[in-house]
C-alpha cells in the first residue's frame, strides 16, 4: 500500500523540512520545486493552475506505481483538498494521510522572514483568515496535528486578555472574553443534565473559543473598503478554529485528534447558522456534516445567541 501525504500549512510553518522527514523513500512533490522547474525561480509567479495541475499528474503517477508521495503545498482550502482526493481513491490501496502544521501565525511570520523566499506578510495574513482546519470528511484515511511545543499558550491569559477588548458592534453588549464565558456557561447551565459529559465538554469548548480570533479580525472597514463607526469580523470564525488547535492540544479532557478537530470544526462553522434561511440549506449543511454534528452546532448557535 502507497501512502499520500498532504501538508496543510502555513507559510513558515515548517511544512517542506517536516514533509522531507515523514516517510524515508517517498517522494516529496511541492509546488515551489514545480515553479522552479517550469519557470526557472521558485519567486516567478506563473499560471498555478498549470502548476498544480503538473503537481497532482505527477502524484497520481507515482501512487499508480505503489510509491509513498508527500504533496508539499499550503493546501488551506478544504473544497481543493475534496477534490483532490477525490481522484485519488479511484486508485487502489492507497493511504490517505493530512499532516496538519499547527503553528503559531506570530512563528510562521518569524520564520517566514528569516528564509530566502520571503511570502509578503499581507499574503500569509489573507492565507490564515481563510485556513480551513481539515476533516475526516473530507476523505482522509488519518489526519495528524504537527506542532511545536507551546510554553506561552494559556487560553485563561487570552480570555483575560480578550475579556478587556470591547466588541464596537450593536450585535454584542459585552467584551470578546465575557461573551465567550457566558456563552460556555450557558451550555453548562441548560445542556448539563441533557446531554453526555463528553458531548457537552465539546460544546462548552467551542463555546468558550469560538470568538477568540476576533482580536485579529477587527477591523472598522467594510467589505467595500469604506469606514465604518461599528467593528468587522470578516473571517474570524476560521482564525478561531486555526487559535483553537494551540489550546486544545494541551486539553485534557479531549482524548483524541478527533475531538480536537470536532471542536475546531464546531467553532469554524459557528456563523453558518445565520445564513441557513431555507430548508434545502439546512438539509444541505446536515449533509455535509452528518445530523449530530448538526445538533451540537445548532446548541452551540444557541449558546452563541444567548450570550450577547
Amino acid at each position: 500500500m502507497a501512502n499520500f501525504y498532504m501538508m496543510v500549512g502555513l507559510p513558515g510553518s515548517e511544512k517542506t523540512t517536516f514533509a522531507h522527514n515523514i516517510e524515508k523513500g517517498a517522494l516529496v512533490i511541492s509546488s515551489d520545486s514545480i515553479r522552479k522547474e517550469l519557470w526557472g525561480s521558485e519567486e516567478k509567479q506563473g499560471d498555478n493552475k498549470i502548476i498544480f495541475e503538473e503537481l497532482e499528474k505527477r502524484v497520481i503517477e507515482k501512487l499508480m506505481a505503489d510509491k509513498s508521495v508527500v504533496y508539499d503545498a499550503t493546501n488551506i482550502k478544504a473544497k481543493k483538498r475534496k477534490a483532490f482526493l477525490d481522484k485519488l481513491h479511484k486508485i487502489p490501496n492507497v493511504n490517505t494521510v493530512c499532516m496538519l502544521m499547527s503553528v503559531p501565525y506570530e512563528d510562521c511570520l518569524k520564520r517566514n522572514s528569516e528564509r530566502g523566499r520571503v511570502v509578503p506578510e499581507e499574503i500569509i495574513k489573507r492565507m490564515y483568515m481563510n485556513f480551513e482546519v481539515p476533516q475526516i470528511r473530507e476523505g482522509w484515511n488519518e489526519i495528524n496535528i504537527i506542532q511545536p511545543k507551546l510554553k506561552d499558550y494559556d487560553i485563561f491569559q487570552t480570555m483575560d486578555k480578550l475579556c478587556k477588548i470591547e466588541q464596537d458592534s450593536p450585535y454584542h453588549k459585552e467584551t470578546i472574553g465575557n461573551h465567550c464565558i457566558m456563552a460556555a456557561r450557558y451550555a453548562s447551565d441548560n445542556y448539563v443534565t441533557k446531554l453526555p459529559i463528553d458531548k457537552l465538554t465539546k460544546i462548552q469548548l467551542a463555546a468558550f473559543m469560538h470568538d477568540i480570533g476576533k482580536e485579529f479580525c477587527k477591523t472598522f472597514i467594510n467589505s467595500k473598503g469604506e469606514k465604518t463607526e461599528v467593528a468587522h469580523y470578516y473571517y474570524h470564525e476560521n482564525v478561531s478554529a486555526y487559535q483553537s488547535l494551540l489550546y486544545l492540544t494541551k486539553d485534557k479532557s479531549l482524548k483524541t485528534v478527533e475531538d480536537i478537530l470536532y471542536v475546531a470544526d464546531l467553532i469554524q462553522l459557528h456563523m453558518r447558522p445565520f445564513s441557513l434561511k431555507t430548508s434545502k440549506a439546512i438539509e444541505n449543511l446536515k449533509n455535509k456534516i452528518g445530523e449530530e454534528e448538526f445538533k451540537d452546532l445548532m446548541i452551540l448557535h444557541e449558546c452563541d445567541i444567548n450570550a450577547k
